[in-house]
């Protein structure tokens, strides 16, 4: 600039910006005095104070506020919220990385937004978080089962397979597949390895197929085969009995079509 050029022209007595400019110390400038200390001679403050502590000396990277505030988090095309309490020099970035390890995703999959208003404006990492904040991203604060492109198989489709295809499905999941050797649910080892004269044997009291307590809440396949009712259930099934049971809980449950 035309300025700097006619200080560098001046042979003597440059003035104090220049001077500061290219780090020489000038003659009543801060640069050319000692700080004022207090304490007794210590740098950096009072007696029994750290270096910045009670001197007005700003910290490195800044002072934050420790303050409080409740952030309104809304997921962005949605309906769902969620009240995070946070302080007031939070980041994005830290509301990020929390959200991420909480739903079990990446966190450059999730971004923020804010209304400014009658626009809405991306959160960036370094800023604070704004009070009523936009989530892009996700689709519920609550995690959520990964989604393969694949179906997930099953191999067999006797009782541990069909038990396995209905804990999906209870769960929602019906991106699945059964595989097995024969054309009807049962597995080798009542279609094939059973005769006429094999039964159910097991250590509970009611001597039937139990798929376990989250299935018989479910209300569905009658919870199990009642014995005691004189119905067509025995309490010592055999192998067709075994197989009527197994094909009524793929029906209740809608597995025959995986």
């Amino acid at each position: 600039p035309f300025w700097l050029k006619c200080c560098l022209a001046q042979p003597k007595g440059r003035p104090a910006a220049l001077q500061r400019l290219r780090g020489v110390p000038h003659q009543g400038s801060a640069g050319s005095r000692p700080a004022v200390q207090a304490g007794r001679g210590r740098p950096g403050g009072a007696r029994g104070m750290a270096p910045g502590e009670g001197s007005g000396t700003v910290r490195k990277g800044g002072n934050r506020s420790t303050s409080t505030k409740t952030v309104e988090l809304k997921i962005m095309g949605g309906t769902d919220t969620m009240q995070l309490p946070t302080m007031i020099c939070t980041r994005v970035s830290e509301v990020r990385e929390l959200l991420a390890e909480r739903l079990l995703l990446e966190p450059e999959s999730i971004s923020f937004y804010y209304k400014a208003g009658a626009y809405v404006r991306q959160q960036l990492d370094f800023q604070e978080i704004q009070a009523k904040t936009l989530v892009k991203g996700i689709r519920s604060f609550k995690p959520e089962a990964h989604s393969w492109p694949h179906p997930i198989g099953i191999i067999g489709s006797g009782y541990n397979g069909i038990k396995t295809g209905i804990s999906y499905l209870k769960d929602g999941n019906s991106n699945i597949v059964l595989f097995d050797r024969n054309e009807r649910v049962g597995g080798y080892c009542w279609i094939t390895g059973a005769n006429k004269t094999s039964k159910l044997q097991t250590e509970f009291g009611s001597f039937h197929v139990w798929w376990g307590p989250d299935i018989y809440d479910s209300g569905k396949c009658g919870g199990y085969p009642n014995c005691n009712t004189g119905g067509s259930w025995n309490i010592w099934p055999g192998k067709q009995e075994i197989l009527k049971h197994f094909q009524y809980a793929a029906e209740e449950f809608g597995l025959l079509p995986h």
